[in-house]
Protein backbone atom coordinates (compact mmCIF):
# COMPACT_ATOMS: atom_id res chain seq x y z
CA UNK A 1 0.00 0.00 0.00
CA UNK A 2 3.15 2.71 0.48
CA UNK A 3 4.49 1.61 -2.69
CA UNK A 4 1.33 2.57 -4.19
CA UNK A 5 0.77 5.49 -2.49
CA UNK A 6 4.09 6.71 -3.30
CA UNK A 7 3.09 6.32 -6.97
CA UNK A 8 -0.02 8.17 -6.17
CA UNK A 9 1.75 11.00 -4.96
CA UNK A 10 4.60 11.02 -7.90
CA UNK A 11 1.45 10.87 -10.66
CA UNK A 12 -0.44 14.04 -8.77
CA UNK A 13 2.72 16.04 -9.02
CA UNK A 14 3.84 15.04 -12.24
CA UNK A 15 0.67 14.83 -14.53
CA UNK A 16 -1.62 17.34 -15.17
CA UNK A 17 -5.22 16.91 -13.29
CA UNK A 18 -7.12 17.26 -16.74
CA UNK A 19 -4.70 14.93 -18.74
CA UNK A 20 -7.05 12.58 -18.29
CA UNK A 21 -10.49 14.21 -19.89
CA UNK A 22 -8.83 16.02 -22.30
CA UNK A 23 -5.80 16.54 -24.37
CA UNK A 24 -3.68 19.58 -22.90
CA UNK A 25 -0.34 21.13 -22.34
CA UNK A 26 -1.74 22.14 -18.87
CA UNK A 27 1.75 21.93 -16.46
CA UNK A 28 1.56 20.33 -13.21
CA UNK A 29 3.12 21.04 -9.52
CA UNK A 30 6.62 20.16 -10.28
CA UNK A 31 5.87 20.46 -14.49
CA UNK A 32 6.13 16.91 -16.34
CA UNK A 33 8.88 14.56 -16.42
CA UNK A 34 9.00 11.37 -17.90
CA UNK A 35 11.74 9.51 -16.34
CA UNK A 36 9.53 10.28 -13.00
CA UNK A 37 6.39 8.95 -14.78
CA UNK A 38 8.87 6.31 -15.87
CA UNK A 39 9.31 5.51 -12.38
CA UNK A 40 5.86 5.94 -11.48
CA UNK A 41 4.82 3.05 -13.51
CA UNK A 42 8.00 0.85 -12.23
CA UNK A 43 6.57 1.59 -8.40
CA UNK A 44 2.95 0.59 -9.79
CA UNK A 45 4.33 -2.53 -11.45
CA UNK A 46 6.00 -3.59 -7.90
CA UNK A 47 3.13 -2.61 -5.76
CA UNK A 48 1.11 -4.57 -7.84
CA UNK A 49 3.11 -7.99 -7.77
CA UNK A 50 3.42 -7.42 -3.88
CA UNK A 51 -0.26 -7.04 -3.48
CA UNK A 52 -1.00 -10.02 -6.29
CA UNK A 53 1.43 -12.47 -5.09
CA UNK A 54 0.37 -11.86 -0.91
CA UNK A 55 -3.54 -11.95 -2.42
CA UNK A 56 -2.80 -15.34 -3.89
CA UNK A 57 -0.66 -16.76 -1.51
CA UNK A 58 -3.68 -16.15 1.04
CA UNK A 59 -6.19 -17.71 -1.27
CA UNK A 60 -4.14 -20.77 -1.73
CA UNK A 61 -3.39 -21.45 2.01
CA UNK A 62 -7.14 -20.47 3.10
CA UNK A 63 -8.29 -22.23 0.62
CA UNK A 64 -6.43 -25.36 -0.19
CA UNK A 65 -9.40 -27.57 -1.14
CA UNK A 66 -11.78 -24.94 -2.79
CA UNK A 67 -9.22 -22.80 -4.14
CA UNK A 68 -10.58 -22.67 -7.96
CA UNK A 69 -13.74 -21.00 -6.56
CA UNK A 70 -11.80 -18.66 -4.42
CA UNK A 71 -9.49 -17.38 -7.66
CA UNK A 72 -12.85 -17.50 -9.45
CA UNK A 73 -14.44 -14.87 -7.17
CA UNK A 74 -11.13 -13.12 -6.81
CA UNK A 75 -11.04 -12.62 -10.91
CA UNK A 76 -15.17 -11.47 -11.26
CA UNK A 77 -14.52 -9.05 -8.41
CA UNK A 78 -10.88 -7.91 -10.30
CA UNK A 79 -13.06 -8.19 -13.39
CA UNK A 80 -16.16 -5.77 -12.05
CA UNK A 81 -13.76 -2.95 -10.60
CA UNK A 82 -11.52 -2.73 -13.37
CA UNK A 83 -14.70 -2.17 -15.72
CA UNK A 84 -16.04 0.56 -13.45
CA UNK A 85 -12.33 2.39 -13.42
CA UNK A 86 -12.30 1.86 -17.31
CA UNK A 87 -16.21 3.64 -17.31
CA UNK A 88 -15.32 6.74 -15.22
CA UNK A 89 -11.35 7.06 -16.80
CA UNK A 90 -12.05 9.47 -18.77
CA UNK A 91 -15.03 11.09 -16.89
CA UNK A 92 -13.45 12.07 -14.07
CA UNK A 93 -10.47 14.37 -13.63
CA UNK A 94 -6.67 12.56 -12.38
CA UNK A 95 -6.71 13.93 -8.76
CA UNK A 96 -10.75 12.55 -8.73
CA UNK A 97 -8.96 9.42 -9.83
CA UNK A 98 -6.33 9.04 -7.23
CA UNK A 99 -8.28 9.58 -4.31
CA UNK A 100 -10.93 6.95 -5.17
CA UNK A 101 -7.82 4.68 -5.32
CA UNK A 102 -6.48 6.01 -1.86
CA UNK A 103 -9.89 5.79 -0.45
CA UNK A 104 -10.76 1.53 -1.76
CA UNK A 105 -6.84 1.29 -0.88
CA UNK A 106 -7.24 1.99 2.71
CA UNK A 107 -10.35 -0.57 3.37
CA UNK A 108 -8.63 -3.17 1.23
CA UNK A 109 -5.64 -3.64 2.82
CA UNK A 110 -7.10 -3.50 6.01
CA UNK A 111 -9.26 -6.26 5.35
CA UNK A 112 -6.47 -8.34 3.51
CA UNK A 113 -4.53 -7.94 7.61
CA UNK A 114 -7.89 -9.08 9.37
CA UNK A 115 -8.10 -11.79 7.20
CA UNK A 116 -4.49 -12.65 7.49
CA UNK A 117 -4.53 -12.58 10.90
CA UNK A 118 -7.56 -13.99 11.78
CA UNK A 119 -6.63 -17.38 9.44
CA UNK A 120 -3.31 -17.38 11.13
CA UNK A 121 -4.71 -17.75 14.43
CA UNK A 122 -6.95 -20.72 13.32
CA UNK A 123 -3.82 -22.45 11.52
CA UNK A 124 -1.98 -22.29 15.38
CA UNK A 125 -5.03 -23.65 16.70
CA UNK A 126 -4.55 -27.14 14.77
Amino acid sequence: MLVHFTAFYLIYLNIPSLSSTTPNDGLSFIGPNPYLALFCTVLLGVGDAIWTNQLMSYLGCAFPYDCVSAFAVYQFWTAITNSGSFGYSTRLELPYQLLILVITAVPAAAGFCLAEWGSSRNFQNF
